[in-house]
């Protein structure tokens, strides 16, 4: 416990936040993104788009607590941009990322977003599957980080 607060109160209230943060710079990207370009299925772009501020969210945190403040916002931005700007980028190489790019922790939800963007159907269901499974570890591995951080330890109920 940490001032009176269980693990469960001390990181909801978190988790919650960086939903948040994400839902609010997604819905302002795609408030931009529709001023000039109209994808094949906003609701696949749009999850996509979430996904990848989950992660880079979830990411860091982690970094944050690694790095420090400055350390961590370099981090994300370089990360982010080898990712996103070259690796993943469509506009590089044939078109479909391959090597060094499938193994960026936003490769499933930028597959959700090229798809939503330029895809006619849906199809991009084990990429989306692949980004849940990034979202989910990188939780997991922030809910350990912060419990650690903040000195927090599972109290076992009065006997």
């Amino acid at each position: 416990m940490v001032g009176g607060f269980t693990v469960r109160e001390a990181l909801v209230p978190r988790f919650l936040s960086l939903a948040a943060i994400a839902a609010i710079a997604t819905t302002v990207s795609m408030g931009v993104t529709a001023l000039s370009f109209d994808p094949q299925s906003w609701p696949a772009f749009v999850v996509g788009n979430l996904l990848v501020a989950a992660i880079y969210g979830l990411i860091g945190v982690l970094a944050g607590a690694i790095f420090g403040q400055l350390g961590a916002t370099y981090f994300v931005l370089f990360l982010a941009m080898l990712g996103m700007g070259i690796l993943q980028n469509p506009m590089f190489g044939d078109e479909s990322p391959h090597g060094l790019a499938v193994l960026m922790p936003e490769y499933g939800a930028a597959r959700v977003v090229v798809d939503g963007a330029f895809g006619g159907g849906f199809s991009a269901w084990g990429a989306g599957a692949f980004a849940l499974v990034w979202v989910a570890s990188l939780g997991f591995a922030v809910m350990l980080t912060l419990g650690r951080s903040l000195g927090l330890r599972r109290v076992s109920p009065p006997a």
